[in-house]
């Protein structure tokens, strides 16, 4: 019996129990070199803020990359004509708030990157910009061989959304589906308690 309800609990917990969790930027290596050319130079944080003065009212910061010595540099590219928002010095609290607030207004996550602060803690760097739009960054990216970042969240996760998503009216279908979907589970479990019993 308890083999099988180890089985089961394997099968589920993946779908259901990990909780939101940040896919960062990647990168190609077969495009570094060309990465490496339309970097800024590493910068101070005053050097950093200079650059962002001059570069940000025409251009946008595709990435984003820190080291040591708090020095960072970044990837701008001309604004194709879109609106963006980019934030530096994330927590993952923060990160993950900001982002359920752009979701609201049909924004998406184009680009973020994570970094050890002097503590060593997870500090974010994440950009983003209407849905419908995205394509006119993310296609310069490929370019560059930086791929789309994303934030994935368990099924309870976007269970809420797609329940906040429905008018006032449908709360009580919502619910309602909710807790079948939980009758439905625990007859699962019960059936393989009970068959594991009839084997015995």
């Amino acid at each position: 019996m308890k083999k099988h309800l180890i089985i089961l609990i394997a099968l589920i917990l993946p779908a259901i129990a990990y909780a939101e969790r940040l896919i960062p930027s990647s990168l190609d290596p077969a495009f570094s070199e060309a990465r490496e050319k339309a970097f800024i130079p590493w910068s101070d944080p005053e050097q950093s803020s200079a650059y962002w003065k001059k570069l940000s009212p025409k251009n946008v910061p595709i990435y984003y990359e820190r080291k040591h010595g708090n020095l960072s540099r970044d990837i701008y590219i001309p604004n194709p004509g879109i609106g963006y928002w980019v934030l530096a010095g994330l927590t993952k609290e923060n990160l993950f708030k900001t982002h359920k607030e752009k979701l609201k207004i049909d924004d998406t996550l184009i680009s973020a990157s994570v970094y050890k602060d002097e503590k060593g803690n997870d500090i974010y760097w994440a950009l983003w910009a209407p849905r419908q739009r995205a394509y006119l960054l993310t296609d310069k990216m490929k370019e560059l061989g930086i791929g789309q970042a994303r934030i994935e969240y368990s099924i309870f996760d976007k269970f809420g959304f797609w329940a906040a998503s429905l008018k006032p009216f449908s709360g009580i279908i919502t619910w309602t589906s909710l807790a079948v979907n939980l009758i439905l589970l625990t007859a699962i479990v019960f059936l393989v308690i009970l068959r594991s019993k009839k084997q015995q």
